[in-house]
């Protein structure tokens, strides 16, 4: 439907905060939306929530799911949406009240652009506030997001963001599934390859961050591997839409590489890191020429080498 917004908002056990989630959301100036809610498997009281507030605003669709990950809900979210464009917010983030307002002005001004953003502020636990990326506000294609070290460094986070679903669909554009900390990473690669990023350079989204934020576990192999295994599935998609991004990005496919395997030896997880050693040499290799600083490159070599009790001497 021209100009309608599809809001996806995945769910698990957000029952102390999924209200204010939806409030903002309800309250904003830009009516002309549907909130897709996907429950992924809650067992607090975050359905009865939902329902109770979808009997209030019928522009509330609720669904429930199996749990499966915030990365499947989204998905879930995307294949329901019936809106010329999609936006997301998470079930415990918030939004200013003129978010969807001022973006959906951008995204059909003259230019007509696939996909905007807006910045947002990461509110932690203990009250105080920062900008999430760089202060700078950065446009364009992802070689613009790229240092030469290989650094990615977005400006934008997955709660204030507003894509042209047409994109998504003819590209097949979905969160990979299965990847538990920072999900959202290869989305956001494969959209900056397909369309430029256009910036409304104001704070209209806030990002909680949690005391049980899957960040702060205990480190585990299986919590991280999903980043490298993105880079690695994704490069081809990089190599063919945006060659000026390539010599950077394998920079970054290489530095996330050793990087992991760096924390498996860090963590004690010395046989798993050997397992990946064997499965990305030809990437450490990259690394160890091409890499970031001296003394990781040299730290790389050992990992080669597979002295890994001599390179825990220097983590």
């Amino acid at each position: 439907m021209a100009g309608k917004i599809s809001v996806i908002m995945p769910a698990y056990n957000v029952a102390e905060y999924v209200a204010q989630s939806i409030d903002s959301v309800l309250r904003q100036t830009y009516a002309k939306l549907e909130l897709i809610i996907i429950d992924d498997g809650s067992h607090d009281a975050t359905a009865a929530i939902v329902k109770a507030k979808g009997e209030q605003d019928k522009r509330i669709k609720y669904f429930r799911q199996d749990n499966q990950g915030v990365s499947a809900a989204r998905n879930a979210g995307l294949s329901k949406a019936t809106g010329e464009y999609v936006s997301f917010l998470d079930g415990d983030d918030l939004w200013d009240e003129n978010i969807l307002q001022k973006l959906y002005e951008r995204i059909t001004r003259q230019d007509k652009p696939s996909f905007v953003y807006a910045r947002t502020e990461e509110i932690f636990a203990d009250g105080h506030k920062a900008l999430v990326g760089p202060t700078h506000n950065t446009e364009g294609y992802l070689e613009n997001f790229l240092y030469k070290t290989g650094e990615l460094r977005l400006t934008f986070h997955i709660s204030a963001m507003l894509i042209e679903r047409q994109l998504l669909v003819e590209n097949n554009l979905r969160f990979e599934v299965g990847v538990k900390i920072s999900e959202d990473t290869g989305f956001f690669i494969e959209l900056l390859c397909l369309t430029a990023a256009h910036c409304v350079p104001e704070v209209l989204s806030y990002y909680m961050r949690r005391q049980d934020s899957a960040t702060g576990k205990k480190w585990h192999p299986t919590d991280w591997e999903g980043q490298p295994l993105i880079f690695e599935r994704i490069g081809e998609r990089v190599k063919k839409y945006r060659p000026a991004a390539w010599t950077a990005f394998c920079k970054m496919r290489d530095y996330a590489v050793y990087r992991f395997i760096r924390n498996c030896v860090k963590h004690g997880y010395r046989e798993e890191a050997n397992v990946y050693i064997n499965r990305w040499r030809e990437y450490l290799s990259e690394f160890t020429h091409n890499g970031g600083k001296f003394g990781d490159r040299m730290k790389c070599r050992l990992l080669l080498t597979e002295k890994s009790r001599l390179y825990s001497l220097f983590i």
